[in-house]
Order: C-alpha cells, then structure tokens, then sequence
C-alpha cells in the first residue's frame, strides 16, 4: 500500500506540471507571435535601408471617392437647442418678417380683387389620421411640409382648437405651385408672372379666422428645414407632403425627423401613388433600413471587438519593430532630396465596378424624356405652359410694385467669371438653362456674351424667386408685400434694364419640378448652369435632373466646388456624379464642369 502511495506522488507532480505548461501556452504563445511580429517590422525596415536602390519620385495615389452608399444621402447637420414652444411664433416673425405678422394689411389693394373670399383644395386634407395624431400627441407645434392652398393646415386647425390647444402650426412651401399647375387651377390668378397662390392661401385663413395659429413660410423645403435646424425650430407634429419624386421625399422626410421633439410623430400622405415603389413609399422604407443598418453594425462591432483588440496589438508590435529599426537607421540625419508629386486617382476594382449600380439605383434619375423641341420653339413653349401664351413682361412692371424696385439692382457670386465666355464661345449655345437665378446677375453676363457674337440665344432661369428664410437681412432692399418678397419682380426689372427681355425668361419653380416638367415638355439646352442648392442632396439631385437636358456636344457646368462645406455639398455631388458616368472634371476657380 505504501509503495503504491510513493508510485502516485510523480504522476501527481506531473499532472501539475502539465496544467501548469497548458495555463502558460496560451499566454506564452501570444507572446512569441508578438516578438516574432516584432521581428518582422525590424527586419522589414532594415531591408529598405540596406537596399541600394535610390527611392524614386513616385506618386502617392490619391485617395479613392468612396461608392455611393445610402449613408451618403443622411442629413447630418447638427441643430441648435429647441426654442420652447411657447416662442416659435414670435421667432418666426422676427427671422422672416421684420417682427411684422403677414396677416396685417391683408390682402394688399393690388390682389384684393384676384383672389376668391376661400378657395380650398387638397388631398386627403381631412383623412382620419389627423384626429387620431393630435389626440395621441397634443402638439404644441405642428410643420406642415407642402400646403398648397391650406386645406389640412386649416383642419388641423380646428382639430387643435376643439382640444382647447393653443398650437401653432407652420406652413412650409414656396407656394409657386408647379409648371402647368393653373391647367388645373385656372382661378389661381398671375400677375405679371408672380402667381397668387401664397395670397389665395392667407385669404383661406383669414375666411376661417385661423390667422393666430397658423403661418405661411414662403421658401423651398430644404432651406427652410436647415433654417429651422439652425434657429432651433422644433416641432412635436410634422407632416411631409411636398414633392412626391423619391429625391424629394427623402431629403424632406431626413430633414423633418431631426426637428422632433421627444415623443413627437412624423407622417405624410401618397405612400400609395403611381410612382409606386420609386417614390414616397420608398423613401420613406429606405429610412427604416439605414436604422436597422446602424443596429446591426453595432452588434456586428461588439463581435469583433476582441479579434480587432488582437489584430491592433500585432499591429503595433510590427510598427514597434519598424521604427526601432528605422530609429537605428545611419541615414537618419540626412538630408533628403525635395520630391514632387503628381495625384494619380486609383482606378476602381471589379467589386467596385460591380456594387456601384446597385447602390446608385434609388438615387439614379430614370424619368424618359420627351424627344427635344426645335431651339426656335422653347421659348414659345415656355410661355404657352407657363404664361398662357403671354410674356411675363408684357404691361411691366405692374403699378403696385413700380415704385418698391430699384431701376437696377445686380449681384451674385462668380458671375463674371471667364468660365462663361469659354463656354459660349466654344460651343455657341442656342439654348442656355440656368438653374439658380436669383438677381440674374449670371444670366445678364450671358446674355450679354451671346449678344456680343451674334448668337440668338435664349437663356430659361429656374428659380423659385424666394430667396431663403432670413435673406433680407443681407438684401433689406429687397421689399416684401405682406410676405410676398419682390425678389422675381426685381430680377425682372434688371432684365428691362440691360434690354434682355426677349433672350431671357424667369421659370418661377422649384428646381426640380421645373426640371421634370422641361424633361416632359422636349426642352433641353446646349449649356446647363447648375447654382441653386449648395448642400449634397440638393446639388446631387439637380445636376442630375439636368443632365438628362444636355444636348449632343452639350455641357453642364456650375458654382461652388470649392465651399467651405468642403466634400459634404457640391464638390461630392459633382465628384459622385463624375465617377458614374466616367467623366473628367475641369476647374476654373470656384467653377466646375
């Protein structure tokens, strides 16, 4: 019994030396691949300096734009602190009207007799949905993106007062309507190009007495969303019903959802339309997978933190080695020899080749367009679908505004820049489309180069004519009628002034309802300016928009490409659109084409 006891004592020593080895392997082994790892940076760096090989002036690539992904198209600017609700009225009134209500003095002497005393219109304006969101919610603050002429503003109107709400409610939309709208609305009146939507509009408040609490905001969707962003401007109810393209809908369905309160409800209308799956409904799905998206990348990364942990420690240990030996290095306090360096892009793999489609497609504008009018017949088209076959110009400018504009009032940034004169000598355009206008002062500069070779030239200038909200506080000259800023009459005027009525025409639009209705009318252009919205969606969507209304031999060009929204506006915009369709960019100062 006693020997078999004393036979037991070595295999016991050695089944503790055994557990003992295995508890260190582990250990021991990451150590060995750290040293060997570190082995291998110290070698690597003593064969580049042992080499006797003179280092060359090789260029470094640059890096590589990266595919177009849907993160491209977030909305990531980062808004102020919520104005309390109690003072978004009054912050509204100060930002956009001068502390002045638009309501007062209403209706000016000059449409008192263009407008009807209510002329309400909408779609699914009194749906069930509205009742049930203010009874669940009880907003404070609702944004109406896309009013028209009131009629769910109107409702959720009384909807709010039966509660006992004291609610404001916000009315986002240019109020221009769209190209050809008034074949359908023919009792919307015009003067003198300038429709009276926005005052048909108040005048329906003003019939049912809702001019308290509600407010129109006379801008584009997308500027007046950042504004509110920037000013603070929350909402506890939003409702998006603008544009209905996919572009459209997703910039102001991703603008909107950052102004929500806690709690708060984003909704809309025309999830079911012809547009189908291209459209509101798929904007609107596509928000919901970039969500998802971000969980399951943050899942994904809790996994592989510990094998990244193990891959940096490596990594260091290898950099470790490097730079000892590099450290070690005779040469070290040389002097080197200046290089120099030219970029070379990279090209893209097959992987990028193959992914870039797919991730492009919901992005892409697939609208076919009409065949192309004649060059002689687009301005005639223009004033038979927008003007009733009269020109804007005729009887101008009207009495009431005569004597609130200046006989010339011109300004705009790069407007005399050579890069017009090359282009119109180079490629003698009959027809020019400028898309961003504002005082004209790019479209008076051409206009005066076409003239100048001989050219009949007409030149179409895409703009909503609104400017963006708190302009006027760098243009106070620029007067306003009870809301209705002047800036399409005053560009209007610069024209009469430099006698360029007949060669150009103000189209009084949204850039990209204006750009659908030209691409369905047949009228395209030999040269594209693109300068209306500087931020990424705005820029991608026009460019385009318009490209699809270039010519053969045509030439898209545009402003500010070098901002300091650096590579998040226009220059990614120009940049993506260049890779898709393999083109070249050429820079002349802030202009590209």
């Amino acid at each position: 019994m006693k020997e078999r006891e004393e036979d037991q004592i070595p295999q016991h020593r050695q089944r503790r030396v055994s557990h003992a080895v295995l508890k260190l392997a582990k250990p021991i082994t990451y150590f060995l691949l750290l040293l060997l790892t570190y082995a291998l940076g110290y070698l690597s760096a003593s064969s580049i300096r042992n080499a006797t090989s003179i280092p060359t002036n090789r260029p470094r690539p640059t890096r590589r734009i990266k595919d177009l992904k849907l993160d491209d198209f977030r909305v990531s600017t980062h808004c102020s602190n919520p104005v309390p609700s109690d003072f978004v009225r009054q912050t509204i009134l100060n930002r956009i009207y001068n502390a002045r209500s638009p309501f007062v003095d209403f209706p000016p002497d000059h449409v008192s007799s263009l407008i009807r005393p209510q002329r309400i219109g909408g779609w699914g304006s009194n749906g069930a949905v509205f009742e049930h969101l203010i009874e669940r919610v009880k907003p404070k603050t609702i944004i109406e993106i896309g009013t028209f002429l009131g009629a769910s503003a109107i409702h959720m109107a009384r909807l709010t007062r039966e509660l006992g709400l004291e609610t404001q409610i916000l009315c986002v939309d240019d109020f221009r309507g769209w190209p050809g709208f008034r074949n359908k609305f023919k009792n919307i009146k015009m003067v003198n190009g300038d429709v009276m939507l926005m005052y048909q509009f108040m005048q329906n408040l003003v019939s049912v007495n809702e001019t308290d609490s509600v407010l129109p905001i006379p801008f584009s969707t997308g500027s007046t969303l950042d504004k509110f962003c920037e000013w603070g401007v929350y909402a506890d109810l939003i409702e998006v019903d603008a544009g209905h393209n996919f572009m459209s809908a997703w910039s102001d369905i991703n603008r909107a959802y950052r102004l929500l309160r806690p709690g708060g409800v984003l909704f809309g209308h025309d999830y079911f339309t012809a547009a189908d799956d291209r459209g509101v409904r798929r904007a609107k799905e596509d928000q919901q997978v970039l969500q998802n998206r971000q969980k399951r990348l943050v899942l994904i990364t809790l996994k592989l933190a510990k094998p990244i942990a193990y891959f940096i420690l490596l990594l260091l240990s290898y950099t470790l080695g490097y730079l000892s030996s590099s450290n070690s290095s005779p040469f070290k306090n040389a002097t080197s020899l200046p290089t120099t360096s030219t970029p070379i892009p990279t090209a893209p793999t097959i992987q990028d080749l193959a992914n870039l489609p797919s991730q492009l497609d919901n992005f892409r504008v697939s609208t076919h367009c009409s065949n192309p009018l004649p060059s002689e017949l687009v301005r005639q088209t223009i004033l038979h679908r927008v003007y009733n076959s009269t020109s804007p110009f005729d009887n101008f400018p009207p009495v009431h505004v005569s004597s609130l504009l200046r006989p010339q009032r011109l300004k705009g940034w790069g407007s005399n820049g050579a890069v017009f004169e090359h282009l119109i000598e180079r490629v003698k355009p009959k027809t020019i489309i400028e898309v961003g206008t504002f005082l004209g002062a790019s479209a008076v500069h051409m206009a005066g180069l076409t003239r100048q070779l001989g050219l009949q030239t007409q030149i179409l200038c895409v703009d909503d004519f609104r400017g963006w909200p708190g302009f006027r506080d760098r243009f106070k000259d620029i007067k306003m009628l009870n809301g209705d800023v002047l800036l399409m009459y005053q560009f209007m005027q610069n024209l009469v002034s430099v006698n360029a009525t007949d060669s150009v025409l103000p189209v009084p639009f949204s850039t990209g309802s204006a750009l659908n209705l030209f691409c369905e009318w047949g009228v395209f252009a030999d040269l594209i300016e693109v300068d209306a919205g500087h931020d990424f969606i705005s820029a991608w969507s026009d460019i385009n928009r318009a490209y699809r209304l270039l010519r053969p031999g045509g030439v898209i060009f545009g402003h500010d490409y070098f901002t300091a929204a650096d590579d998040r506006g226009v220059r990614r915009a120009v940049n993506l659109f260049a890779r898709m369709h393999g083109f070249k960019i050429k820079i002349d100062g802030q202009h590209w084409e």
